[in-house]
């Protein structure tokens, strides 16, 4: 295939019409009608395709979706040189796609599978001898390390992995060590001229990726390629627009015929159990969970993994088999571990969570693809809907939030959708102008990419010989997200302060999937963002809901927080509270009356975005601009945004705002908009300081209920003055250690 260094081509396969297209650039002029996938094969090599393609057409074309018509797109989703992004000092590959001396690496991160791995594929349409390579870095799998049960997924995947090599004639290599050193080492170890890897979007794995690239041997091209539900080409911000021409989905591809190892000295390339045993993967894990130790562990944190999840790792046999009994969830099977897991996660409040939970582990470490995914739960959704009695069943799950087969299979196809949204989008804000000029960075937490901003200042504050500046962690409100904080990120980072504006799951541009959303949550979210990507106390700042959970970080983990500030905080005033014994129930809807209720009140807002944002801006209504409306319409559009918005009829009672900052006991002050149009913000300010046990330093500004955007200015000013206070300062300096006992 002829492909040039800076051109995509795009081959069209439609199934079920058995018919192959010719591309020149992307018009497709010519067609071919083989008889069989042999006859595709023979067609694609006289039309000059070769290597991986060919291969994939003549062998490896998956046919249990018989029915579906599907687009073969960059060559299985690769981009650039023959389907893969050429990186520093790469020359543009021959026609024959890869290397055909030397070693080819394929280098396994986040995905652990041979089944639908588009570098697998593409690889071995090399003559080149094939290394398939793992390195272990613990701080690219802290998340999984820190979950409950995540080494022993971690060493099942890997187990499994090797496995699977293993009946092809191939085995799994493995190192220990950061990315940034041992990847590059083996490359120069084993002679390697290409390595074969995943495209990322987290901003740490990136940075490692730019760093092994840079240190690689100069006789080493590192490749990336990623892999799509859908045409590439047609990914847009807007999921709505998205959707309407999308197109048929891009089948999985299955394994292909592995080309041996290298022959080499013995320990030249270590096995998984040479190269890395059980006990290094749990005494990593150990460390990684002993910087939660001292911080309280939500309910739901405990109940995110289930046996079940350890089930889906053990290998693609047991991926699958899992997968289709989750599909095919029927109330008068026997009980079984996924059962349970699925009875015990289902509820109104977040309908189809069950699915994260069971499969939290295999979405994480890529033991599933998210196509295979798709695909599966798409070709059960044709199965069900024959018949009157199927249709009326998915009509009468719709109405109702228990768990269902159509249910089930409904989560497995958002879960995959929203996924792999999010995944292209984060892709395509790479390339985004923002408010701040910074770019957008991504973070994966609990198996969701989260989006947020960091600022970091030019040079430290001791290098220019001023105080120590704490971190700030800017906390956005309701239906906003991190970068509404752009009129003070900049200003403040240029004072010496290391800024984070992150946006919580279900909000902005992070992820929207199936969660039961709440204070609950969007609290460990702050924490574990604390302890992942600040590393030390802050001083945090939220606006309106965002406020009340600054609270609640700082009242249920006051060891991350050296002092708290309060912009037109959500929450209630309860003077005398006294927390009852057993919690108090929140008010539970119907799961068909707080659909309806949702998708109304959504469609409503969603039409009167620009004169609810004015209302709010009172002093300055040229400050609710065309982009702040353009930004909470588009994650409006977003998968699984409705669910987000249903949870606020499933809150549990929320506790006093209050009595969050006694139980902080922290320097607290509170900055309020007193022309705020949602309620008396003056009288509000003024009892949450007369109420509070501790001190609360009040200040009104003359703006309405977002202050920090509508007078940036007069906020940047009151939060440097805060920030330097001696009493932040000593608490942050006593806090160093992350302590969860008041200091």
């Amino acid at each position: 295939m002829s492909f040039s260094s800076n051109r995509l081509q795009v081959v069209k396969l439609d199934v079920s019409a058995s018919r192959l297209v010719q591309p020149v650039g992307f018009c497709l002029t010519r067609r071919v009608r083989p008889r069989n996938r042999r006859g595709a094969a023979a067609e694609c090599q006289k039309f000059g395709y070769r290597g991986v393609l060919a291969n994939h057409l003549g062998k490896n074309l998956p046919c249990q979706l018989p029915c579906q018509s599907f687009r073969f797109i960059r060559s299985v989703g690769f981009k650039g040189t023959f389907g893969f992004s050429p990186t520093k000092g790469a020359a543009a590959l021959p026609r024959d796609d890869v290397p055909q001396e030397g070693v080819v690496m394929v280098w396994f991160k986040h995905d652990l599978r041979t089944d639908d791995h588009p570098g697998m594929v593409a690889a071995a349409g090399s003559a080149a001898p094939l290394v398939p390579f793992f390195c272990f870095d613990p701080r690219q799998h802290t998340q999984v390390l820190r979950s409950p049960g995540g080494a022993e997924a971690l060493w099942q995947a890997l187990a499994a992995l090797d496995r699977s090599l293993r009946d092809q004639g191939s085995r799994l290599v493995v190192r220990s060590g950061s990315w940034e050193e041992a990847v590059p080492a083996a490359a120069a170890e084993l002679g390697a001229t290409l390595i074969v890897a995943e495209r990322e979007v987290e901003h740490r794995p990136r940075a490692a990726m730019a760093s092994v690239q840079a240190a690689l041997p100069a006789s080493c091209t590192l490749s990336q390629w990623d892999l799509s539900l859908f045409d590439p080409s047609t990914y847009q911000e807007n999921f709505r627009e998205f959707a309407s021409q999308m197109g048929p989905a891009v089948a999985p591809v299955s394994c292909p015929r592995l080309p041996g190892l290298p022959p080499l000295e013995p320990g030249a390339m270590p096995s998984l159990l040479e190269g890395l045993s059980r006990g290094d993967v749990e005494a990593a894990a150990a460390e990684a969970v002993a910087s939660l130790l001292p911080h309280k562990r939500s309910v739901d944190d405990d109940e995110w993994v289930h046996e079940a999840a350890l089930e889906v790792v053990r290998g693609q046999d047991e991926a699958l088999a899992c997968l289709e009994e989750y599909i095919s969830y029927s109330e008068g099977e026997p009980l079984s571990a996924l059962r349970s897991a699925i009875d015990a996660r289902e509820s109104p409040s977040g309908p189809g969570a069950s699915f994260r939970a069971v499969f939290s582990h295999a979405l994480m470490l890529g033991t599933v693809s998210r196509r295979r995914i798709y695909h599966l739960a798409l070709s059960r959704s044709e199965s069900m809907e024959r018949g009157w009695r199927s249709r009326l069943g998915a009509s009468l799950a719709s109405l109702s939030a228990a768990p269902t087969a159509e249910a089930m299979r409904r989560a497995a196809l958002e879960c995959a959708i929203t996924s792999d949204f999010h995944w292209r989008l984060a892709l395509l804000d790479s390339e985004r102008d923002t408010p701040t000029g910074l770019e957008p960075r991504y973070w994966r937490w609990r198996g969701m990419l989260t989006n947020y901003i960091e600022a970091e200042p030019a040079k430290p504050a001791a290098a220019e010989g001023c105080a120590r500046r704490v971190p700030l962690l800017l906390v956005h409100g309701f239906g906003a997200f991190g970068e509404h904080w752009r009129g003070n990120i900049r200003d403040l980072c240029d004072a010496g302060y290391h800024v984070y504006a992150p946006t919580y799951p279900g909000y902005g541009r992070s992820e929207k999937s199936q969660a039961a959303y709440g204070p609950a949550l969007w609290t460990d979210f702050l924490r574990d963002f604390v302890l992942d990507i600040v590393k030390e106390p802050v001083v945090v700042a939220g606006n309106s809901i965002g406020g009340f959970l600054s609270a609640s970080l700082a009242a249920d983990h006051p060891g991350l927080v050296a002092g708290l500030v309060l912009l037109n905080s959500a929450g209630r005033i309860v003077p005398g509270y006294k927390p009852p014994e057993e919690p108090a129930p929140g008010f539970s809807a119907p799961f068909w009356i707080a659909d309806t209720i949702s998708k109304l009140l959504l469609a409503y807002l969603e039409r009167s975005i620009g004169s609810t944002l004015e209302s709010l801006y009172p002093r300055n209504p040229q400050a609710a601009d065309s982009y702040l409306a353009d930004e909470i319409y588009r994650a409006a559009c977003d998968p699984g945004a409705l669910g987000v918005f249903r949870s606020v009829f499933y809150l549990p009672s929320p506790r006093p705002l209050n009595h969050l900052i006694d139980m902080y006991g922290g320097p607290t002050m509170v900055l309020q908009g007193k022309l705020d149009p949602l309620n008396d913000a003056v009288s509000r300010a003024n009892q949450l300081r007369d109420v509070c046990a501790v001190g609360v330093d009040v200040v009104l500004l003359d703006a309405g209920h977002c202050p920090h955007d509508e007078a940036p200015a007069e906020v940047n000013a009151s939060l440097k003055e805060f920030a330097s206070r001696e009493s932040v300062l000593i608490r942050a300096t006593n806090a160093a250690s992350f302590s969860s006992e008041p200091v």
